[in-house]
């Protein structure tokens, strides 16, 4: 055992159907993650570890999926070149963001999230003038 490294113990193991699992995120309702995999896009329900697929005109190739905000489109990464792209699609297949020359692996809706410069919340982006103040 090394130094201050903490153990880890298994306390549940689970079989994602398809193959080859490539990202998990939380999804706003409570006990929800979303599962993309090679060829599907799925949720995950924790309490009846129950997994349904997720309706979509995308389903092979996802790198990174995210439930936005009520209002909201939920949004969608995948690659165009190697493991990037610079467009962000919803489920549709719609381009929600497109930044030509970039290289975009996943994009995230991100609520509750403060730094110095800005606090982003369920009602809005709002910049902080000076760090704690609003």
């Amino acid at each position: 055992m090394r130094k201050n490294v903490a153990q880890l113990e298994i306390a549940d193991a689970i079989t994602v159907p398809g193959k080859g699992l490539h990202d998990m995120s939380y999804g706003s309702r409570e006990n929800v993650l979303y599962i993309t995999t090679v060829d599907t896009l799925l949720e995950y329900h924790i309490k009846d570890k129950s997994f349904h697929p997720v309706a979509s005109k995308i389903a092979r190739n996802i790198k990174g999926f995210s439930e936005g905000p009520e209002g909201y489109p939920a949004t969608v990464t995948v690659p165009k070149e190697e493991w990037w792209t610079d467009e962000v699609t919803d489920l549709k297949g719609n381009t929600v963001l497109r930044l030509p020359g970039a290289k975009i692996y996943k994009a995230r809706w991100m609520r509750g999230f403060v730094n110095r410069y800005t606090e982003i919340n369920e009602k809005a982006i709002r910049p902080i003038t000076k760090r704690g103040s609003r």
